[in-house]
């Protein structure tokens, strides 16, 4: 700014540059911020489905075993 109006370097000039770098900077550490919590949430939402689906197929694996005992206990009981 102060080089387009040929202007030395005054206070002015230097506490605008440092303004424009604290925002520059506090907008990448948001974003950065922004970015780790979403892929926290993506992991989350993941971890969560997976649970889901493996204790889906873990009842149904339980009520096949259930199933196969029941039926090998009605067969020895036949067989008496």
């Amino acid at each position: 700014m102060c080089k387009k109006l040929s202007l030395d370097q005054e206070e002015g000039c230097v506490k605008i540059s440092k303004v424009n770098t604290i925002a520059n900077f506090t907008v990448s550490a948001l974003f950065f911020v922004l970015v780790i919590g979403g892929l926290i949430v993506i992991v989350a939402v993941l971890l969560l489905v997976y649970r889901k689906s493996i204790r889906k197929e873990m009842q149904k694996e339980m009520k096949m075993q259930v199933s196969a005992s029941v039926e090998h206990y009605f067969a020895l009981a036949e067989t008496k």
